[in-house]
């Protein structure tokens, strides 16, 4: 199957050529993953669990510019 096509089905097909802008937000998304992953495995331990939220529990931060495709 070529590199640069969507491939969907049982079997698979080629569907239709991919735009570079849609290979790049696909390639940016893949490395955001591969970093939660590092980053869980460096930070990641056991703990007991809450009963209540936090006052001034952290949240995760994703970089601004990777956003959803529309559903144009």
């Amino acid at each position: 199957m070529p590199a640069d096509h969507l491939i969907l089905g049982s079997p698979a097909k080629a569907i239709r050529a991919l735009s570079e802008q849609e290979m790049e937000w696909k390639k940016q998304g893949t490395r955001e993953y591969q970093t939660l992953v590092e980053r869980c495995k460096q930070t990641m331990h056991q703990v007991e669990p809450l009963h209540e939220v936090e006052p001034d529990r952290k949240r995760l931060v994703f970089d601004e510019n990777l956003r959803p495709k529309s559903s144009s």
